[in-house]
């Protein structure tokens, strides 16, 4: 998927849908956009888990 920035076109491509609640748009999602990484799960110890 594509960042629209603002662009309708985009915004509006079908083939660029990617259908979110709001809760993971402002959240996940735009963390991902930001950083280029998944927020990572973190275990009980404060170590990150992988996820591989």
């Amino acid at each position: 998927m594509k960042e629209h920035k603002g662009d309708e076109r985009l915004f509006w491509d079908r083939d660029n849908l990617q259908c979110l609640c709001k809760h993971c748009h402002d959240s996940a999602k735009q963390s991902f956009e930001k950083t280029g990484r998944k927020r990572a799960l973190i275990g009980l110890d404060g170590w990150p888990i992988d996820e591989g």
